[in-house]
């Protein structure tokens, strides 16, 4: 049984061969983490929660690429805008920016799935 967070983070994204940068993990787990204090308003987070807050890390990570098997190379991977007759397309949407409004986006959403499970370990103030 994993004792810290950490730990129970790095348990579950090896058991199903998920990747995450450590810098976006760390930022994930943080803003996780500061919702469900300031949600439950607990000083520390229980750890009954810390196998929900794995799992919804896990579901911000990619699933690792098996380096044996063929890659698949996207043939518009360096294309940023694309013109057929009078139409233009722009597909310059995956800049660090748009990544990172996508990070954001899908913790939001992750907080909103969760939040009866988290709710159950509210603690209420007088």
């Amino acid at each position: 049984m994993a004792k810290t967070l950490k730990q129970t983070i790095d348990q579950r994204l090896a058991v199903y061969k998920l990747k995450m940068e450590p810098a976006l993990q760390e930022y994930v787990t943080d803003e996780i983490v500061q919702h469900i204090l300031n949600l439950t308003n607990h000083s520390k987070l229980p750890k009954e929660l810390y196998y929900l807050v794995a799992k919804m890390v896990c579901e911000v990570a990619e699933p690792e690429v098996d380096e044996s098997a063929e890659e698949i190379v996207n043939p518009l991977a360096g294309v940023k805008s694309l013109k057929v007759g009078d139409i233009t397309v722009d597909l310059s949407g995956s800049t660090p920016t748009a990544k990172a409004k996508d990070v954001d986006e899908a913790i939001q959403s992750l907080l909103q799935d969760y939040n009866r499970q988290i709710l159950s370990v509210r603690k209420l103030r007088w």
